[in-house]
């Protein structure tokens, strides 16, 4: 059935040039005909949340591609940020970009797969769209391994819809069809609950 493959090997080849193209402009006729939209409403939306939340605070990220919220929430008041993905690429690209700024001595930058993750207490910790690509033992492995007073997490919801039809036959005509292993995946507000309460109910 061919080569599995790597999620690092990947990101590697997909991230930087994805970001460059979900968050240009786009849209020329109009904002309601950009097809990235929901993403960069993704991260307008986190930023909203995020904002009045990371005061004082330690925030981690993960699947932080190329760390793009990094230097707002440090000026918005954050004590740290640690940044996580598992793309040497997207970090490399990160650490270039931070450390020319003023902020440099207050993020962290690493590449790491998340069952890697070995991370002391952190106040505020957020993901976007990283569960998409993960199962839901690894989502629960993550929820064991990261301890805060805050979670954030964006999701694309399973749901009958003509836009979720469309990404499934691109996911599929694009890379799928090759290796199934590694795809995204759609879960409901109910799966990602559990797997998301999980430790606190078996405590």
């Amino acid at each position: 059935s061919g080569l599995k493959v790597s999620p690092r090997e990947f990101w590697n080849s997909k991230i930087l040039d994805w970001e460059s193209d979900k968050y240009s402009k786009g849209g020329s006729l109009g904002s309601w005909l950009d097809p990235n939209k929901s993403v960069k409403q993704r991260l307008e939306l986190a930023a909203r949340v995020l904002q009045p939340l990371v005061q004082g605070r330690s925030v981690l990220e993960a699947g932080c591609g190329s760390a793009l919220l990094a230097e707002k929430i440090i000026s918005w008041g954050a004590s740290s940020y640690t940044g996580i993905d598992i793309s040497e690429k997207a970090i490399e690209s990160a650490k270039s970009r931070i450390a020319k700024t003023v902020h440099a001595q207050k993020i962290s930058l690493l590449s790491q797969n998340i069952s890697e993750i070995d991370l002391q207490k952190k106040d505020v910790f957020f993901s976007l769209g990283l569960l998409d690509w993960l199962d839901l033992s690894e989502i629960e492995k993550l929820n064991e391994i990261i301890s805060c007073d805050f979670k954030l997490h964006s999701f694309s919801e399973k749901k009958f819809s003509l836009g979720q039809m469309l990404h499934r036959l691109y996911v599929l005509g694009m890379y799928g069809h090759r290796d199934t292993s590694y795809i995204p995946r759609y879960y409901s507000r109910s799966e990602l609950s559990k797997a998301l309460s999980r430790r606190q109910e078996n405590k």
